[in-house]
């Protein structure tokens, strides 16, 4: 017999903390959707879309040519980027 559980957490940060969630979830927002943007493109024009690798050397430029990621970018995820940006 199976047991399932749930369990609820409420999170309680600062308003600097909130804030600094705030800003990383806008910066991955905006290098998911300009990844998303770049293989509807190359979809439309009949290529290949672009996998991990291919994505994580377009974000290192994105990182470099919009400085509001630059902050951004040596935060801690299981799933990064070598840039340091999740994908």
């Amino acid at each position: 017999m199976k047991i399932k559980k749930a369990f609820k957490f409420r999170l309680r940060p600062t308003p600097e903390q909130s804030q600094k969630m705030c800003e990383f979830a806008g910066c991955t927002r905006f290098i998911w959707n300009k990844a998303l943007g770049l293989n509807l493109a190359r979809l439309s024009q009949k290529h290949s879309i672009l996998y991990y690798q291919e994505l994580d050397f377009w974000s290192k430029i994105w990182v470099t040519t919009h400085p509001s990621l630059r902050a951004y970018a040596k935060q801690s995820s299981p799933r990064k980027g070598k840039s340091g940006l999740v994908i």
